[in-house]
């Protein structure tokens, strides 16, 4: 297959609009901001917290509730981890 000479052209301003980007991104001043890769667990205040607190223990004792519950502290513990050890870096646009 051979190309035009208009199809080089184009081809040749491709490729040096890409060095040019490539040369520009290794320019950038601004430092990527690390993001996390884990989702966030939803934040509770103290007030909210106590008050949780209060109505797992009014629970009958063997309640699915209260098994449910622990589990979901289980999990938001293991959010914690895996944000605290997974974090990426992302080029955010100033």
């Amino acid at each position: 297959m051979t190309l035009s000479d208009g199809d080089r052209a184009r081809l040749g301003m491709l490729g040096a609009g890409l060095c040019l980007a490539y040369l520009l991104y290794g320019c950038s001043t601004s430092t990527p901001a690390p993001v996390s890769v884990c989702p966030a667990p939803v934040p509770y205040t103290r007030a909210e917290m106590r008050d949780a607190a209060q109505a797992l223990a009014a629970l009958p004792q063997g309640s699915i509730l209260a098994r449910m519950l622990q589990d979901y502290g289980r999990e938001r513990a293991e959010l914690r981890a895996c944000r605290a050890a997974h974090v990426s870096y992302e080029v955010r646009a100033p």
